[in-house]
This record gives structure tokens, C-alpha cells and sequence, in this order.
């Protein structure tokens, strides 16, 4: 699993999206999207497949997520405080822990 916090120009870009590259991957992706996106008010920018080289070059089921935009004034102010970053590990946890029951 790679973690970041994405970036862009525009300022107004906000939201979570998972990446997978194997389809195999796939069911865990979508179940970090869906619990990353339960508790949370943000644009959902979907579940992707793409060929990151952290992903491509990865034998086991391999995500990569994007969990805000710190170019956005106010999703970087909630990524900022311990609590929030807190609550997004726990998402994290339960989808992983979702994923595994399927």
C-alpha cells in the first residue's frame, strides 16, 4: 500500500481516489475507496487502474491511495490535524479488513 496526499494546480481539486495496476488488486482498491469515502463529505474521484511503477512492479495484491489534496486550502486543513489522519488510518484498516473477508 502506497499512501499520499495529491496536489494540483487547481486549487479547487479536492477528493479520495485508489489506484490498482492487476486486477487482482481490484477488490482491495475498491474496499479502501468505499470506506475511505463512508464517513467522509468529498468529491470521489473513483477507483482507477493505472501503471505506477509502485503498483506494476509489485507481486501481491499491490493499492495506491490519494487521500486529499494539500493544494486545497481547506482539505489541507483537515490533513493537517492528528484526529483526521487518525480517522483515515482507521478507514484504512477497515477496508483492508473488508477486502480480506471477500
Amino acid at each position: 500500500m502506497s499512501i499520499h496526499f495529491n496536489a494540483s494546480p487547481k486549487r479547487s481539486a479536492s477528493g479520495v481516489e485508489t489506484y490498482y495496476y492487476c486486477y487482482s488488486s481490484e477488490p482491495l482498491a475498491a474496499a479502501l475507496f468505499q470506506e475511505l469515502c463512508s464517513q467522509r463529505r468529498c468529491p470521489r474521484r473513483g477507483v482507477k487502474r493505472a501503471v505506477f511503477y509502485v503498483l506494476s512492479h509489485n507481486h501481491c495484491p499491490a493499492t495506491l491511495l490519494e487521500l486529499g489534496f494539500v493544494s486545497n486550502r481547506k482539505e489541507n486543513a483537515f490533513l493537517q490535524t492528528p484526529k483526521f489522519r487518525e480517522q483515515l488510518a482507521k478507514q484504512i484498516a477497515a477496508g483492508i479488513a473488508k477486502a480480506r473477508e471477500s
